[in-house]
């Protein structure tokens, strides 16, 4: 019995759960010691010969799936984000050494009365030209004073001229022209610019602020008119203005028209341009603007 349960058990090496339920049932039904003893013989031989069997059977060829590793999920570009790739950012040069260096120099003179001898510093006006030519150095050159007409004008021109100046600025003088015709106005600004061009500089013709008359020289000690001489002593200095203004365009000279820029569409000078403790000569923004109508005529004669 015991041989033929071993050749069983051995034809049936692949179902261990038979061999055990099998043994179980022998055991049970002997009941003896010497049943115990051949099941663990027949257990254990069992065992070997299973061991025996799979280490003699072929080996098959497993192939080894190897996943590939998981792709990282990109966030999704913009067309502006691939442009900014594409096109690199510039970096500014701000080296002092990069900027344009000042190789040339110019002299302004400026020729007038008090309307423009309360710009003696002048900072405005070569600040202004400073920016707006950047390759110039400039001096300027105040030979304004107050309370004289267009004849010491005339008469002071040779010491402006012993300066050598690139550019003289002729105001009209048409705050001090009391007595004095528009002819005679126009006859001796002719012979400033003849004067000026003979030395071999460029003349700028300058019609400064214009008037206010309801407040003209209100505020100047001396001076007590009434409203109508006050309103007819502004037309005659609007008249001036405008007849300087009309000389330099018949003359085709540059023009610093500072006079069209401050009226208001009435004609009368607008307040801010006006200097409130003389209500005549330019406030700060008046002498601002003055400054800018000089620099841009003078930012078409220099190269």
């Amino acid at each position: 019995k015991l041989l033929r349960h071993s050749g069983l058990l051995v034809l049936s090496l692949s179902n261990v759960s038979r061999i055990r339920a099998l043994c179980y049932t022998w055991i049970m039904g002997k009941k003896t010691l010497v049943g115990l003893v051949c099941f663990l013989l027949i257990f254990n031989l069992a065992g070997n010969a299973l061991l025996f069997w799979r280490s003699n059977q072929p080996q098959e060829n497993k192939v080894l799936e190897v996943k590939p590793p998981a792709k990282k999920v990109l966030p999704q570009k913009t067309f502006g984000d691939l442009i900014k790739e594409m096109v690199k950012p510039q970096v500014a040069e701000t080296s002092v050494e990069k900027l344009p260096s000042r190789t040339k120099n110019a002299t302004i003179a400026l020729l007038g009365d008090s309307m423009i001898q309360t710009m003696y510093q002048a900072e405005p006006l070569k600040n202004l030209l400073l920016v707006s030519l950047p390759t110039y150095n400039f001096q300027i050159l105040n030979f304004c004073v107050c309370a004289t007409n267009i004849d010491s004008g005339l008469e002071r021109l040779p010491q402006v001229l012993n300066q050598n100046p690139d550019i003289v600025v002729v105001e009209s003088f048409a705050y001090n022209a009391g007595g004095l015709t528009l002819d005679h106005q126009w006859e001796i600004l002719g012979k400033i610019v003849e004067k000026i061009k003979e030395k071999g500089a460029q003349p700028v013709i300058l019609a400064t602020i214009c008037p206010n008359s309801t407040i003209y020289a209100k505020g100047i000690e001396g001076i007590n008119w009434d409203d109508e001489q006050r309103k007819q002593a502004s037309q005659t200095t609007k008249s001036f203005l405008e007849n300087a203004v009309k000389f330099a365009k018949a003359s085709n000279l540059p023009l610093a028209d500072t006079y069209a820029a401050s009226c208001d569409s009435s004609g009368e000078g607008l307040i801010k341009y006006i200097d409130p403790a003389t209500n005549l000569h330019p406030s700060a923004l008046g002498r601002e603007l003055v400054s800018q109508k000089i620099s841009e005529a003078v930012g078409k004669i220099l190269p």
